[in-house]
This record gives structure tokens, C-alpha cells and sequence, in this order.
């Protein structure tokens, strides 16, 4: 059996470089099936196809399996139950130490007591099949994904719940190349100062990171920090995609989340998506964030605080919660959406949001920028009272802001705020198609802003 397991990886090194990738192109048409315990006693049903969940799943730039190609290994070889009551977590880390491609029984429900960790070196590809991982005790993370020190690779997941049961603080924590699909995340609290988070991801500056980070279909809900009236502090916090950049990256590495649902973020200090880079300023990288067809909402501080370089939002929404909500504890808020260089970051430039809507409700409907500069707003809609707003906290000021082709419904304005200061001239441009409700629709000093012809394009 171990010859067998040794041929299997030996197949799924790229050449001599160390990077386990999938199957090399040369074995299109060939069945590669993972060696099990109970193969190596001779059940010869101990793997099943995984169809094309590779191919479906992994980013263009890895060499992945033909739809067909390789054999899945079922988690239930490893004495996986699935039952929901059933302890499996040694189990299940059994099969991931062994298996580079693996599926779980349709809906399963695997209980864990520890953390799973995906640290092998090699590629995995998982199909869990629609299956729910639900945590027995206050766990944090859940899984871990983490191929930096094995220069494993890609790690491609698709249709799991990961269920924090109102115990765990962190469902997934992502620290290398990942590609999901209709992974969701639900049921995170804050036992600890440790703030809660559906998935927790930290981006480095490392071979295993490099490229693009897929989460497609991933939603967020009910993420809940243990607030106790006090901002200042690290309780209360919560979020639902919580982003750090841990180093500047000098190949591209991009996080690419699009097509989910982010809510029921509650908390004194909690958002749906908080992206940090401390002591760092990505904006001069290839790198950074994008997020496209998200909705946004049920939140309580902010619905998005980007206190990084380089985030780009398209079709996305941005719902204020109801300020009747019996989920909000504090009414703390601080904007719906914030971005600038905040939390210790020494730069935040390069805020693009095209398509977008900002949907007020009477709660807190502020998109604020503050000391930040090339940002942009594409055929982007306020409505509901929503505002653009601008301010500085003396970490360089406002720098070029270009709003085109916007509509700004009844209630909506264009204002700043605080000790703000611009750099450079003409430093807001507002486009000449923008389309206003209120007749004085801005506010800045007209020494800071023009409105022209921005020829901005749908």
C-alpha cells in the first residue's frame, strides 16, 4: 500500500519543483485511483469518481485532472460515519494525511472536536458533496488550510456547511491557495477577545499563496460578537470575511469572492468583510481584492471596512440594517461602507466600486472615504438617504476621486467631513451624466472638486 500511495504522489508531482499540483496532462483518459486501507485488503470499491469537481473547480493557472480521470476516495473508508453524533474527527484527518481526492456520503454530517488541518504536501480536491461539518466544542479554527510550509498547493473544496453550532470562533482559516465553491459558513461566537469570523484568511507573501483565491458561492451568516458596551476593546467584534495581508506580496496574489450572500454580522464592533494590512501599503502590489455580485447586509459598526490598497467591488450591494433590528446591540456605527488607510495600514489607495448600489434604511447609510487616494465609483447607485462622505484621520488626505455616471436618489449628497485635507488639485471629479434628486446634491469646498465630462464607461 505504501508503494501505491508513493506511485500516486509521485503522479501528481510537477517535474522536480516540489509543487504538488493535480494529474500531469499526460495522463488524460487514465483512471488514477488513491490507495485506501481497505483497497490494500482488496475491496476494490474503495474509491468513486469525482467527476469533474477538479476541472470545475481549480484555477486555470494549475494542471487539474481530466473530468473522469481520477477516483475519489469516499471519507467512509476511513471509518467516516456521518451520522451527526458520531465523533469523526480523527477520521476524517486520517483521510486528508492519505487522500489527495476525496468525496463524502451525500448530506452527511460530520461532527469534530478539533481542528481539521489541511497542511499535506500535496494538492487536494474535495467534493464534500453537500455534506455539514458541525463543531462538538468552542473551536477555532474549524479547518485550517495551510500549505505554506509543505508547498502543497492548491487546495480546491466544494459543497460543505461548515456549522460553528453558536460554539467555534473561526469556520475556515484559509493561509494558502484555495478554490471554493458553494462552501458556506453559519454559526460563530466570541468566547475568547478573539473576534468570530466565517472564514479568516491571511495572504502572505509565499509560493503557496501566490495567484488567484477563489471563493465562488461562499456565504456568511449569523457571526456574533459578545459585546459589552465598550468600542475600544477587542469584545464585540465579528465578522464575516475577516482578510489580513500579512506581507506585500511580490508575485499576484488576488482573493476573488463573488457570487454569495454576507449577513447577520452582530456585534459593537462588526461588519460582514473587514480587510487589515497593518504596518503595510499593498496599493504599488499586483495585488488585492475583488468582489464581485455579493450582497451585503444585516450588520451593526459597518457593512465593509477596507482598510487596505487595492479592493475592486463590482455589482455589489450594500443594504443598511433595519435600525429596529432586535439583533443590534449597540446601534454603534461608523459608516456602511469605510474605506482608507485605518487600523495601523500606511496606505489604502486604489478603491474601486463599479455597479454598485448603497441602500440606505435609516440606519447608517455613510460610504466614507478617508486618506485615500485613486478612488473610483462606476454607474453606482445611492438611494434610501445613502451619502458619499469625506474625511482624513492625517494619514495623507483625499487624493483622486472620480464619481461617473452615479445616481443620487432623494436624501443623497456628496459632503465632507471632520479635519479633512485633499492632495493635489482638482482632487474630486464629478461626472457631468451624474444624476442627483437634491438640488444642493454636494457640499465639498468648490476648490476641491470639478464637474466633467468623465466619458465614464457602463
Amino acid at each position: 500500500m505504501q508503494m501505491r500511495r508513493c506511485l500516486l504522489l509521485c503522479l501528481l508531482c510537477a517535474g522536480c519543483s516540489g509543487d504538488l499540483v493535480g494529474a500531469p496532462a499526460d495522463l488524460a483518459g487514465h483512471e488514477i485511483t488513491a490507495p485506501s486501507p481497505d483497497a490494500a485488503a482488496g475491496d476494490a470499491d474503495a474509491s468513486v469518481p469525482l467527476a469533474d469537481a477538479a476541472s470545475d473547480l481549480a484555477d486555470a493557472d494549475a494542471t487539474t485532472p481530466d473530468s473522469g480521470a481520477i477516483a475519489a476516495v469516499s471519507f467512509s473508508v476511513y471509518g467516516a460515519v456521518g451520522d451527526g453524533t458520531t465523533d469523526d474527527t480523527a477520521k476524517l484527518q486520517a483521510a486528508l494525511d492519505a487522500e489527495a481526492f476525496l468525496i463524502a456520503d451525500p448530506g452527511a454530517t460530520f461532527l469534530i472536536s478539533a481542528t481539521l488541518v489541511i497542511k499535506q504536501p500535496f494538492a487536494h480536491t474535495i467534493d464534500w458533496n453537500g455534506a455539514t461539518i458541525a463543531a462538538a466544542t468552542a473551536l477555532k479554527p474549524m479547518i485550517v488550510v495551510d500549505k505554506r510550509s509543505s508547498n502543497g498547493g492548491l487546495t480546491t473544496m466544494r459543497n460543505l456547511r461548515v456549522d460553528g453550532r453558536r460554539k467555534a470562533t473561526h469556520g475556515i482559516e484559509v493561509n494558502s491557495r484555495v478554490s471554493f465553491a458553494d462552501v458556506d459558513a453559519t454559526g460563530f461566537r466570541q468566547p475568547t477577545s478573539s473576534s468570530p469570523a466565517g472564514f479568516y484568511i491571511n495572504l502572505y507573501d509565499d509560493p503557496n499563496a501566490y495567484g488567484t483565491w477563489t471563493f465562488d458561492g461562499c456565504d456568511v451568516d449569523d457571526v456574533i460578537g459578545a459585546s459589552n458596551g465598550v468600542t475600544t476593546d477587542s469584545l464585540g467584534a465579528a465578522n464575516g470575511y475577516l482578510i489580513y495581508w500579512r506581507a506585500v506580496p511580490t508575485s499576484a496574489v488576488t482573493l476573488d469572492v463573488k457570487n454569495a450572500t454576507v449577513r447577520d454580522c452582530w456585534g459593537e464592533d462588526a461588519q460582514n468583510v473587514a480587510i487589515f494590512s497593518p504596518g503595510l501599503d499593498i496599493s504599488a502590489s499586483s495585488s488585492g481584492t475583488r468582489w464581485t455580485n455579493m450582497v451585503f447586509l444585516d450588520w451593526e459598526r459597518r457593512s465593509i471596512k477596507a482598510f487596505a490598497g487595492n479592493n475592486t467591488f463590482n455589482s455589489c450591494s450594500f443594504t443598511d440594517p433595519n435600525p429596529n433590528d432586535p439583533d443590534l446591540y449597540s446601534s454603534n456605527k461608523s459608516g456602511m461602507v469605510v474605506v482608507g488607510a485605518g487600523s495601523g495600514a500606511t496606505g489604502a489607495d486604489n478603491q474601486i466600486f463599479a455597479g454598485c448600489s448603497f441602500n440606505g434604511a435609516g440606519y447608517d447609510g455613510r460610504v466614507i472615504v478617508f486618506d485615500s487616494a485613486n478612488v473610483q465609483f462606476k454607474n453606482c447607485r445611492w438611494t434610501g438617504g445613502a451619502d458619499l462622505q469625506l474625511t482624513s484621520f492625517g494619514k495623507g488626505g483625499i487624493g483622486k476621486l472620480d464619481v461617473c455616471s452615479a445616481t443620487f436618489g432623494a436624501g443623497s449628497t456628496i459632503s465632507d467631513y471632520g479635519a479633512v485635507t485633499y492632495r493635489g488639485p482638482d482632487v474630486v471629479s464629478l461626472d457631468t451624466d451624474n444624476t442627483y434628486v437634491e438640488a444642493s446634491y454636494v457640499t465639498i469646498n468648490p476648490t476641491y472638486y470639478q464637474e466633467v465630462d468623465l466619458s465614464c464607461a457602463p
